[in-house]
């Protein structure tokens, strides 16, 4: 090899090591000019690809592994061809060529046996398991990471990095795989002590891997502020790396977050970062999943007809791919979309299609999903034998699994009301609706709330009627999904019209003035309750920057997730003042001015710190994505107050007023200008300190030489330390 052989060689060692790939791609272009070794040149051919894949370059990418896995001699390229096919094998899985892709790793496991490399043969392993994971073939899966873990176990001990580095791709690949298969406690335990082995693993893209799964089962038991911390964590990893394709995961998985949580405008700006990475590197499968997501927050809107032209693109791109999972999972969507609007014949093709699909990749509980839908097609088609047949085929396969079993009772219980037995389809409503965590909410959840307040109507049973459809209508509010929310107000109206009206009216006012205004009792008088003022900072500014159409949104993305919080908490929503949010929590209307409002105290700060801690979290998300970012002043107070619909009639509006209102808002006014450890910060006064349950974190504020109009001297301000309240196990993240 020449001196400028090896210097080129060397430059392009040094370029990858650093992430700069377009650098390794014009010394690998050099190279090929020169007069090289077989070992120089496979690897050059592996460098080349490798920074290919790094940008999403993959059929220039696996042409390169390809050659440099063609070179099997001398020895060390030997051992790089064994990297090329695990890595051809990847890429394979990515674009759901299963063939090809337990082909290669099948070719790396050879390889890499053939030259005594237990590490290498570990890996083409879990390459395969991989693979089967994804065809569906579960068993065969867990058999091999059961393997490959027990090697690792053994040589751990040794303080091989090289097997630390097996232990957390297998475990954190496995861990997926019981994820899937709906088996949460079996995914954590997947991932125990695999913190402790990440320092042992220089590898960027799979400590990557890891926290996203992290994030997934943080998602899983609704932390979702960790979540959003933790992928954010994988995404500083990828950015360092420059691996793009690593990027759109970690802002799917994102997006999956928001929509979860409720935060559809977050949401976008996660899946517009999406589909840009996806046209940027003609990722077509990424590029269709990303459109369908689109079309789910359409349908949740109500807004059909565009939610089936996304999800008419995403089933081009996939009938393009020839992916026989993706379709199903687009037809299921699309059936359920027509089925929306009453298109039956479309939907019962398509969903009849998608277990087609699925039936084809041996996806057992997705067909059964697909199944379940096609039920209720056939229901509203009248196909009542027909609906039976295809019920009596979910039955086996849904029961081990909840939230299936949950649909499949669903289903029976529409068959049931069809063949006009109301007693049986609303025991089987009931069964299903024990199934589902009410402190998780979730369109399956609506879903199963209306079917089973509709079937109570129809018996006759009014008051459990009316429970179900309320309960309805809070959970498809709260998930923003305005067509479940319009059916189930429909069918309040139809049982009772003022109740309807009432639910009707509650997005937009609070709940006392609703009951006035529809002839119910006027609940007010004095009472001790905690205030909370919410106020977005720095909103002049940002207003400064942006057109009034495009400050709309951010008002609305800062105001959406606050309300939410707050109605977790128990709070009730008094008013908007612009930007800012007026709650009241723990309400408790004593003629005498008495009563205990130390729960309202210790809910409010709870929300205050789960507002700060989604608003830190999510800050990084919306720099990220170009987005403005969103901070808060929050102030607390806790005090006798009154309470009631005042005005004219002319114009009469619910509230609280009194001094401990004010004093609330002043508290918020200090928060926007003391330094804290957080972009959003909580002052709470002496009052609400003094009323908590339990203490929190908090610095006392020197008042001496701030004027706080219309304050008592001997007010306490403390600014709450919330990085530390929210590390505490008592107020914990």
């Amino acid at each position: 090899m020449t001196e400028a052989t090896a210097k080129l060689l060397e430059d392009a060692q040094a370029a990858a090591r650093a992430a700069r790939h377009e650098q390794v791609l014009a010394c690998c272009d050099a190279l090929a000019a020169e007069e090289a070794d077989a070992d120089t040149l496979s690897e050059s051919h592996f460098l080349r690809g490798d920074a290919m894949r790094h940008l999403g370059r993959w059929a220039e990418s696996e042409a390169a592994f390809r050659q440099a896995a063609a070179i099997a001699e001398p020895p060390s390229a030997a051992r790089r061809a064994v990297r090329a096919w695990r890595l051809l094998s990847e890429l394979a899985r990515r674009g759901r060529r299963w063939d090809q892709a337990l082909d290669a790793a099948a070719h790396a496991e050879r390889g890499a046996l053939a030259h005594d490399d237990a590490v290498g043969a570990a890996l083409a392993s879990v390459c395969s398991a991989r693979v089967l994971s994804d065809m569906g073939r579960g068993a065969e899966a867990d058999a091999l990471y059961e393997k490959e873990l027990a090697a690792a176990e053994r040589h751990l001990a040794d303080g091989s990095d090289e097997w630390a580095l097996v232990m957390v791709i297998t475990r954190t690949a496995a861990s997926l795989a019981q994820f899937r298969g709906d088996d949460a406690r079996g995914a954590l335990a997947a991932l125990e002590g695999i913190d402790a082995l990440l320092c042992r693993v220089p590898h960027a893209i799979t400590c990557a891997a890891y926290y996203r799964q992290v994030a997934i089962l943080l998602e899983l038991g609704r932390r979702y502020s960790s979540a959003v911390r933790t992928l954010n964590r994988a995404l500083d990893l990828y950015d360092r790396v420059g691996y793009e394709p690593g990027r759109y995961d970690v802002y799917w998985s994102l997006s999956r977050s928001y929509i979860e949580l409720g935060d559809l405008r977050t949401a976008r700006l996660c899946l517009r970062e999406c589909v840009a990475v996806a046209e940027r590197l003609q990722l077509r499968v990424e590029l269709g999943k990303s459109k369908s997501s689109f079309a789910d927050l359409a349908v949740r809107e109500g807004r059909y007809a565009e939610a089936l032209a996304l999800y008419a693109e995403d089933l081009a791109l996939s009938r393009d791919q020839g992916d026989q999972q993706a379709l199903g999972h687009c037809t299921r969507k699309l059936a359920s979309c027509h089925h929306l609007m009453h298109n039956l014949t479309e939907a019962r093709e398509l969903a009849e299609a998608s277990v087609h699909h699925f039936e084809a990749t041996g996806r057992g509980g997705e067909s059964n999903a697909s199944r379940v839908l096609l039920v209720r097609i056939l229901v509203e088609q009248e196909q009542l034998d027909e609906a039976s047949a295809v019920l009596a085929r979910v039955t086996t396969g849904s029961a081990s699994r909840p939230l299936d079993r949950a649909d499949w009772l669903c289903a029976s219980g529409l068959v049931r009301r069809a063949r006009g037995d109301l007693e049986g389809a609303a025991a089987l409503f009931a069964e299903s609706l024990a199934l589902h965590d009410p402190t998780a909410p979730s369109r399956a959840l609506a879903a199963v709330q209306l079917d089973l307040g509709v079937t109570c109507r129809l018996q006759g049973r009014g008051d459990e009627a009316r429970a179900q459809l309320v309960a309805a209508t809070d959970t498809a509010g709260f998930l923003g999904s305005r067509d479940l929310w319009v059916r189930a107000v429909d069918e309040l109206r139809g049982l009772d019209l003022m109740d309807g009206m009432r639910q009707m009216l509650k997005p937009y006012l609070p709940n006392r003035a609703v009951m006035e205004l529809s002839g119910g009792d006027e609940p007010g008088g004095l009472g001790t309750a905690t205030m909370m003022f919410v106020d977005m900072r720095s909103s002049t500014q940002i207003s400064g920057t942006l057109a009034p159409d495009a400050m709309a949104e951010v008002v609305d993305a800062f105001l959406g997730p606050v309300v939410r919080i707050i109605l977790n908490w128990g709070g009730t929503v008094d008013k908007f003042i612009g930007d800012c949010v007026v709650a009241v929590f723990g309400l408790a209307n004593d003629e005498s001015g008495e009563g205990d409002g130390d729960d309202g105290a210790t809910a409010a700060v709870w929300a205050g710190l789960e507002i700060i801690d989604y608003m830190e979290a999510t800050k990084e998300v919306r720099r990220r994505t170009g987005a403005s970012v969103l901070e808060a002043a929050i102030g607390i107070n806790t005090g006798c107050v009154a309470s009631g619909c005042f005005g004219p009639l002319l114009r009469r509006d619910y509230t609280v007023l009194g001094y401990h209102v004010n004093l609330a808002q002043r508290m918020q006014v200090l928060a926007g200008l003391v330094e804290a450890d957080t972009g959003t910060r909580m002052i709470i006064s002496g009052f609400t300190r003094a009323a908590l349950a339990y203490p929190v974190p908090a610095d006392r504020i020197d008042l001496s030489h701030v004027l706080l109009k219309g304050v008592d001297g001997d007010v306490e301000a403390w600014l709450v330390r919330a990085t530390e309240a929210l590390n505490l196990g008592g107020w914990g993240a």
